[in-house]
């Protein structure tokens, strides 16, 4: 998800520079979108049980393969795409739904990254970052699942990586000591006046404006445990316990519960070797206890509810509306593409729809699939400091006006269709960006349907193909039929957020009675505060250091994807022209032609070219200088 959205933003970042540069004309030529195909059975295929892994499926994706295998002891599935990427990517999931607000997958995430059995070493993504060459490394906690990502373009750092990761996720330290528990969770101290304080890594995060988040989750799945802010919220992490961490860990933090996500060309064979025989040899998959998500009943839910929020000195007129639409899963897969298409044109800021509700006296249209949760919401929201416009009946008419004055057409669904289409070219078939289905795809299909490719969440056609929208599905008509079924038909769960400065509002507030309450506790949970905050901020030690560093190659020793960019120069019709050819790779051609007005904006956009350009191949730049 998080590499999507990074390179998403790259080229946003990139196009807009070209936007803005004066007199600037752009050319393109691209060569049809083909897919790869396989014309020899790869040999990966004919391997179905490697060292205790059985083949269970095997998929395309864009033409290469993707293995489907199971650990059969353990139970824990592996998802591998041997593709030509040259970031190769390791990670492993698993399904966490949250059982209340405390925070504890959040907490288990950051503790789990602070030392293992077999690497006993605190802040571990900070300390790699040091030593390792890492394209990514890091974690996150999402509404139904925490997840552990590293990649690399060098196999053996990515190995490196993967082995650190997954004796942190499957051998923590944090289990028997409670030390890291107190520095990523929670633990009290006192200040210079002897008042009760509360300190750790999530607990501080949290403390930054998760009221909306919290209070909109509570609203649309009131019913399940989707209402708890998987973050968790800070007043109620105050009472989470080490024994309750611990206990959680060990009800989700099984090998049968897992996904593991390999990604490039590497020897999956290896990797299969060690997690075999270093960690999931070890677990027996009918010890896992079931883990179960609920769905939330949309019927049961309020069409319409107003909420307020502690947000100081501000406008208390303008308010954030939002209508929240819960898809069932069946209806996602179906429409999934079709939404995004639709996001696509309702987030246009030129759009005849903009326009329209700032008229009205709204400020910003936008739309978001939320795709995390264990139903997926679909949620479109705007702002108003007009009071007229807060009510149910206005903004159910305002949604209405939107679809219905201003209907979707054709050439709206060709440019946001083309704009997806570039961006995949680029992104996927340089052989340099990923070029594999989103990891965040697998482990939403094993958290709906107990398997990672599930045909119930992926469209496969005929051949084992997992394949995406085609341009034939992206009609008027099919777009239109989406809209009046989800958006229109199906009225929205309105919710309006209302800021106030009310101070029993006011999370802060909270906190203080939070820890007033538990004065008559003090000397207890400030045992020893002094001890623990010392070994918090302290340094790893010299010899763990060394032994973490030994893991990793000297960067002299791994080889990087280089450009070579020497200028040429020539002259047409009486213009100069400059010319830089990089040669990357060999399955796209760009040509982007400039007109600079002065020497000194050339350089800088040289530079710039010299930074971010390095992610596209075959391109072509030839720069325009007026003489």
């Amino acid at each position: 998800m998080f590499n999507k959205k990074i390179k998403i933003k790259l080229l946003s970042f990139l196009f807009a520079l070209l936007a803005i540069v004066p007199n600037v004309v752009v050319f393109a030529q691209f060569p049809e979108l083909k897919q790869t195909e396989l014309s020899v059975l790869s040999q990966d295929q004919k391997q179905n049980n490697i060292h205790g892994f059985c083949l269970k499926k095997t998929l395309y994706f864009e033409g290469h393969p993707v293995f489907q295998y199971q650990h059969e002891k353990s139970g824990a599935w592996a998802i591998v795409e041997k593709n030509n990427d040259i970031d190769k990517k390791f990670e492993i999931s698993v399904r966490t739904p949250p059982e209340n607000n405390k925070g504890i997958n959040h907490i288990i995430e950051h503790s789990v990254l602070n030392g293992s059995h077999e690497y006993p070493y605190k802040n571990m993504i900070i300390e790699l970052s040091k030593y390792a060459y890492s394209t990514f490394l890091n974690a996150f906690t999402l509404p139904t699942y925490t997840t552990y990502p590293v990649s690399t373009t060098d196999e053996d750092e990515l190995e490196s990586l993967a082995k650190i990761y997954t004796s942190g996720v499957l051998h923590p330290n944090f289990l028997e000591n409670e030390k890291i528990f107190k520095k990523e969770g929670i633990r009290y101290e006192l200040n210079k006046d002897g008042k009760l304080l509360a300190n750790g890594t999530v607990f501080n995060e949290m403390q930054r404006n998760n009221d909306l988040l919290a209070e909109f989750i509570k609203r649309i799945f009131p019913n399940t445990e989707g209402k708890n802010l998987y973050g968790g919220i800070p007043e109620e992490i105050i009472t989470l316990s080490h024994k309750e961490l611990c206990e959680t860990y060990k009800k989700y933090y099984h090998p049968s519960n897992m996904l593991i996500h390999l990604t490039g060309d590497i020897n999956y064979e290896k990797f299969f070797k060690w997690l075999n025989e270093d960690y999931l040899k070890g677990y027996e998959k009918q010890n896992a206890k079931p883990v179960k998500y609920q769905h939330q009943n949309p019927k049961r839910l309020k069409k319409y509810e107003t909420i307020q929020y502690y947000k100081p000195d501000v406008n208390k007129n303008m308010a954030d509306i939002v209508s929240a639409y819960i898809i069932s899963s069946e209806d996602y897969k179906e429409s999934v593409e079709k939404l995004n298409i639709i996001s696509s044109v309702i987030n246009n800021p030129n759009s005849p729809r903009s326009k329209f509700v700032k008229e009205k006296g709204y400020i910003g249209l936008s739309m978001t699939t939320l795709s995390s949760f264990f139903d997926p919401v679909v949620i479109i929201e705007f702002s108003t400091d007009n009071p007229d416009l807060k009510s149910q009946k206005s903004t159910e008419k305002t949604l209405d006006e939107i679809f219905n004055k201003y209907p979707i057409t054709q050439v709206e669904i060709d440019t946001a269709f083309k704009k997806e289409m570039l961006e995949k070219k680029i992104m996927c078939e340089t052989q340099i960006y990923e070029n594999h289905v989103d990891s965040s795809d697998f482990i939403m299909s094993f958290i709906r349907f107990n398997d990672p490719c599930s045909a119930k969440y992926f469209n496969i056609d005929s051949k084992e193909n997992i394949i995406g929208k085609k341009k034939d599905e992206l009609s008027e008509k099919n777009i239109t039929d989406v809209v009046n079924k989800f958006l229109l038909k199906n009225k929205g769960l309105i919710t309006v957020f209302t800021p106030t400065d009310n101070p029993k509002l006011n999370p802060a507030n909270k906190i203080e009675k939070k820890l007033e309450s538990l004065e008559s506790q003090k000397e207890t949970l400030t045992k020893n505060f002094e001890e623990q905050k010392k070994w918090a901020e302290s340094p790893n030690s010299l010899e763990d250091a060394a032994r973490i560093k030994s893991m990793f190659k000297k960067l002299s020793d791994i080889t990087t994807p280089t450009l070579s960019c020497p200028l040429k120069s020539s002259s047409i019709d009486s213009k100069k022209y400059y010319e830089s050819v990089q040669e990357i790779g060999d399955l796209l051609a760009f040509k982007y032609i400039f007109k600079i007005l002065n020497l000194f904006f050339y350089y800088k956009l040289k530079l710039f070219f010299k930074l971010i350009y390095i992610n596209f191949c075959n391109v072509t730049h030839k720069y325009i200088l007026d003489n």
